[in-house]
């Protein structure tokens, strides 16, 4: 359970400096080692001009009915869950599982009509900001942040990094929000483990299906 907990937290940071959403990113499960190794990791495929001009195009891993599972988001998430401390084959797992339930959930989110304007993108991302760098922002979380930033080639090469990041997070934001607020419309006296177990529950749905197919 402890392994378990200290993972789902580390998958909190995933998702908040892959632009997902979290509300902290305090915690003692976290070393300043692992956030740099991901900041190095994330700079190097998104800022790095060899790494572009390997190819424009990104080679297809897997294929449901209505998505496309990439093989390079496929490696991002499983270095991710390599550097959070699992194993290759727990890290390949989850990253599997990871990328197919977020390419299912926009797909949704873009057919139930979840979309997103630049001044949504630019406000969110602003709220990233003062999240983690912001002027009530903690020491330790400036601290943390720069672990990650530093490796762009400058803080404004971050920023434009989570910006087309977001331009997919923010719908899948706006459909999982308009989710939880029904669920909770159908059960008043769920706890927010109820949720979280039918929500786990529904993203497996998803994916299942999409009858995905790793090619």
């Amino acid at each position: 359970m402890k392994f378990k907990k200290r993972l789902l937290s580390f998958a909190a940071i995933f998702l908040l400096f892959s632009a997902m959403y979290l509300n902290s990113v305090a915690d003692e499960t976290k070393s300043n080692k692992e956030l740099d190794s991901w900041g190095e990791y994330l700079a190097t495929q998104n800022t790095n001009p060899k790494f572009r001009s390997r190819s424009t195009k990104k080679k297809s891993y897997a294929k449901g009915n209505h998505i496309i599972v990439t093989s390079e988001d496929i490696a991002q998430a499983k270095i991710f869950f390599s550097i959070a401390g699992m194993t290759d084959e727990i890290a390949t797992e989850a990253a599997y599982e990871h990328v197919t339930q977020r390419e299912s959930l926009y797909y949704q989110a873009l057919q139930n009509g979840y979309l997103c304007s630049d001044g949504e993108v630019l406000e969110k991302i602003q709220e990233l900001k003062d999240i983690l760098i912001g002027e009530n922002a903690s020491t330790e979380s400036k601290q943390q942040a720069e672990e990650i930033i530093k490796h762009f080639d400058n803080e404004e090469a971050y920023w434009d990094y989570q910006k087309k990041v977001y331009e997919k997070n923010l719908p899948i934001e706006k459909y999982v929000s308009s989710l939880m607020d029904l669920y909770y419309q159908e059960n008043p006296n769920a706890s927010s483990d109820d949720w979280n177990e039918y929500f786990e529950t529904f993203k497996r749905e998803l994916v299942r299906e999409e009858n995905v197919q790793i090619n």
